[in-house]
C-alpha cells in the first residue's frame, strides 16, 4: 500500500524542531512492506498546490496526518485538501490534539476517517492491513473511526516499553538539511 504521511506546518512563534515521530511511523510501515513518503511541510508555507502535487504524483491509498494543537487547524486544511483530491481515499490523524479530543476531531474534521490514539507505530501497521481485509477495523487497538453508527473506539494499545524493537527512523524521507 503507498502510505502518504503529512507534517503540517507550524506558527513560527514557536521553534520548529524535527518531527521524530513520522520517521518512525514511516521505518514501521515500510517494515511491512508497504511505500511511504513524507511531505513536510513544517518549514515552509502550507499550500493546497503542495498537498495536490504530491497526492497527483504519488496517489496514495492512505494519507496520514499529525497534529498538535497550535497546528489543528492547518491539518484541518489539509485533510480537507487531500479529500478533494480523492474522495476514496482513507484519512487518519495522530498526536496529541486529536488523540485527547476525538470527538471534537471527527466534529470540527469532516474529511477524517481514523484518529490513532497515543502511540501509532502499531496501529498504523495494522489500519492497511484492516483497509486490505486482512484483518478487521474493530481488532486495530488504539483507533477511533467515524462510522454509520458513530464514531467507535477500539481497546486502548499498550504503550511500547522497548523502543529498540521499533525499526530505526526513516530520517531519509525528510529533509533535514533544513532543519
Amino acid at each position: 500500500m503507498r502510505v502518504l504521511l503529512v507534517n503540517p506546518s507550524y506558527p513560527f512563534e514557536e521553534f520548529p524542531r524535527l518531527l521524530v515521530t513520522l520517521p518512525y511511523l514511516a521505518a514501521a510501515l515500510r517494515a511491512q512492506g508497504h511505500e511511504v513518503e513524507i511531505l513536510d511541510l513544517l518549514l515552509s508555507r502550507t499550500t493546497r498546490e503542495k498537498v495536490e502535487r504530491r497526492m497527483l504524483r504519488f496517489r496514495p491509498q492512505l494519507v496520514g496526518i499529525t497534529s498538535v494543537t497550535l497546528n489543528h487547524h492547518i491539518a484541518n486544511r489539509i485533510a480537507g485538501w487531500v479529500r478533494e483530491c480523492d474522495e476514496r481515499v482513507p484519512i487518519a490523524m495522530g498526536g496529541p490534539h486529536v488523540s485527547f479530543e476525538i470527538e471534537g476531531s471527527f466534529r470540527d474534521l469532516p474529511a477524517l476517517d481514523f484518529i490513532g490514539i497515543g502511540e501509532g507505530e502499531h496501529t498504523l501497521v495494522e489500519l492497511p492491513r484492516a483497509l486490505d481485509g486482512r484483518m478487521d477495523l474493530r481488532d486495530v487497538r488504539g483507533l477511533a473511526m467515524r462510522t454509520p453508527d458513530g464514531i467507535v473506539r477500539t481497546p486502548p494499545r499498550p504503550l511500547e516499553d522497548d523502543l529498540d524493537e521499533l525499526p530505526t527512523p526513516a530520517r531519509e524521507l525528510v529533509p533535514l538539511a533544513r532543519y
